[in-house]
Parts: structure tokens; C-alpha cells; sequence
């Protein structure tokens, strides 16, 4: 306790302070904290009452914890995690490679992500002005290519709009494999 007021009263701590602790100097010390800390506890739990408690039922807590138990598994959180969890990848040479692979990968998702996305405002544009375009043609081949093209275009609203997503998401797991690859837990 010396050390304690002399570092607190000169900034610099004596040099009589031992590099190892052991566990009989701490006994006294970690008993203190656990009585002061049940006193504080109870003083705090006797002192506050339940907000919920004159609102809720009495059994709502029990339901709360039946339900929480039975369909919030325990170890959720570590579960969670788990999918976070950097793994190892080998050598680093292997980790290089992988890593410019991806990174070709992803451009080339994100260049096609850019195209689809200007085919598909292109044709719903072309959609919405079809009148607009089926009048300024009177031939007959040419309004049915013009019908042709304009149900592919209505088949394409539905499908490029998949495609975009599935590349959006293959863009998520590439950049998620590259975050845990640059871990520096990985190797």
C-alpha cells in the first residue's frame, strides 16, 4: 500500500516493488473487493425497484426466460463469432496469390456489376417508351422485331436485377475472405 501512496503523492513508483506477485499477497485484497462489491450490490438491488414490475406481470419474467431459453441458444454469441473467426491460409506465397486472384476476381464482378446496370436502366428506359418508339415505324418486319426485342427487354427486367444481386453478393463474400485473409492471425 507504501507503493501505492508514493507513486500517487511523487509520480514515480519506489524500487522496492516486486516483479512477481504472488497469489497469498492477493487473498486479503480479492476478499476485500468481492465483500465490498456484494455490499454495494445488495445496497444498489435494495434501493432501485423493478420499473417493470408494477407494469408486467408477475409471471411475464419467468415467460421471458422460458422463451429466451428455449429458442436463443446459449452460446449464440460464440456462434456468431465463430463466422468472424480468422482461419489459417498456409504459406504466405499461397496467401499472396489467393489475394491477387480475388482481387482480379472482384474488378472483374464490379466492371460486369457496372455494365449490368446500364443494360438494365437502357431497357427500362426502352420500356417505358415503347408507344413512344412502336409509332415512328410502319413495316410490319420491323414493328414485330421492335415486339420481339421489347419481350425480351420485360424478361430481362426480371432477370438482370437477379444477376446484380447474385454479383453483389459474390462481391461480399470475396471482400469477407480478403478481410480474414489480412488478419494478422491468419498465417
Amino acid at each position: 500500500m507504501y507503493s501505492w501512496v508514493r507513486y500517487k503523492q511523487t509520480g514515480n513508483w519506489p524500487p522496492n516493488i516486486p516483479n512477481q506477485v504472488q497469489d497469498e499477497d492477493l487473498k486479503d485484497i480479492i476478499s476485500n473487493l468481492v465483500r465490498e462489491s456484494e455490499s454495494k450490490y445488495e445496497s444498489l438491488s435494495a434501493s432501485q425497484q423493478n420499473p417493470t414490475s408494477s407494469i408486467l406481470p408477475k409471471d411475464f419474467n419467468n415467460f421471458l426466460d422460458n422463451f429466451l431459453d428455449k429458442f436463443i441458444p446459449d452460446n449464440l454469441f460464440s456462434i456468431i463469432l465463430d463466422i468472424f473467426r480468422p482461419v489459417a491460409v498456409g504459406y504466405l506465397d499461397d496467401l499472396i496469390g489467393q489475394q491477387l486472384f480475388i482481387h482480379i476476381l472482384l474488378f472483374i464482378v464490379v466492371i460486369s456489376l457496372i455494365i449490368l446496370l446500364t443494360i438494365y436502366l437502357f431497357i427500362q428506359i426502352i420500356v417505358k417508351n415503347k408507344d413512344f418508339i412502336i409509332k415512328n415505324f410502319n413495316n410490319k418486319f420491323i414493328l414485330f422485331f421492335i415486339k420481339y426485342q421489347l419481350f425480351l427487354a420485360k424478361i430481362s427486367s426480371f432477370v438482370l436485377p437477379l444477376l446484380i444481386m447474385a454479383g453483389l453478393i459474390e462481391l461480399l463474400v470475396g471482400l469477407f475472405f480478403i478481410s480474414q485473409s489480412d488478419s494478422p492471425y491468419s498465417l
